[in-house]
């Protein structure tokens, strides 16, 4: 009977971690996750909210792309991506290793951030998706991605 029960717990725990597994991997280019990026403003209420159409706090976002241009300042560099030519994203430190024509993959996580800030007198909430390795959600601001987001393919 023991080894039933514990036969049974084993299942159910497999069935539930199964359940507990958070979000879906999605693959898009710069541009795509640009054009899928929205935002609600509600000037009555004080209320700002943005959000990606297809995805969802908890997916993995995989941005597939090639380098268009990498701009080094300091120890930050920027990569211009060629599917949104104006568009790119900071990493930390100098990625040498990365270089225009290069084909690159940066995986990194949906998440929601939820905080007010004071605007023109009134309280602003904000309700934001955003890309959480390049995200501080203490100040409520965007950071360069870590180095590590980012390969070769």
């Amino acid at each position: 009977m023991r080894k039933l029960v514990a036969i049974g717990a084993v299942a159910v725990l497999a069935i539930l971690a199964g359940c507990a597994e958070k979000g879906t991997t999605v693959t898009m280019s710069l541009k795509e996750l640009n054009d899928d990026f929205d935002y609600e403003l509600n000037n009555a209420t004080f209320y700002y909210h943005s959000f990606f159409k297809s995805l969802d706090p908890g997916d993995t976002l995989i941005i597939k792309d090639e380098i268009a241009e990498k701009r080094v300042s300091g120890n930050y560099t920027l990569l211009l991506f060629t599917s949104l030519p104006n568009g790119g994203l900071y990493f930390d430190g100098n990625l040498t290793d990365f270089n225009a024509g290069d084909s690159i993959e940066v995986t990194v996580h949906i998440e929601k951030d939820i905080f007010e800030r004071q605007n023109a007198g009134q309280t602003w909430t904000f309700e934001m998706e955003v890309l959480k390795e390049g995200w501080d959600f203490e100040q409520h601001t965007t950071k360069a991605l870590p180095p590590d987001t980012i390969k070769h393919i």
